[in-house]
């Protein structure tokens, strides 16, 4: 009998870590670069998007090849996007530094 259950707990444990391995996958954001992002959005594969100050986290109409429908991207300036496009650049952006951020409020240009 205690055989028995040692069997139970150890499927029940296996069937937790399999079912947190797939709900890992599943729920993972895939980071692409600004230029993929046009490049989704000029296709019409982008369902919705959040755009905050410095980022855009959205959902696809079909999912990525890696089976990833949410994406994250850091903004770019529009007017620096467009001219590197226009020379085949890609271009990736960089989330900068919340201590950058504050410093630069407290302390401004004079």
């Amino acid at each position: 009998m205690r055989q028995f259950m040692i069997w139970y707990v150890l499927a029940a444990v296996l069937g937790i870590l399999l079912f947190q391995q797939f709900w890992t996958s599943y729920t993972q954001v895939e980071r692409i670069s600004y230029s993929r992002f046009e490049t989704l959005l000029d296709q019409g594969k982008v369902a919705e998007v959040t755009v905050s100050a410095d980022s855009i986290q959205g959902t696809l109409k079909e999912p990525l090849p890696s089976s990833r429908r949410e994406f994250f991207a850091v903004r770019v300036e529009p007017q620096l996007a467009e001219k590197l496009a226009s020379h085949q650049v890609v271009v990736k952006g960089a989330a900068s530094s919340g201590f950058i951020r504050s410093r630069d409020r407290r302390f401004p240009a004079c």
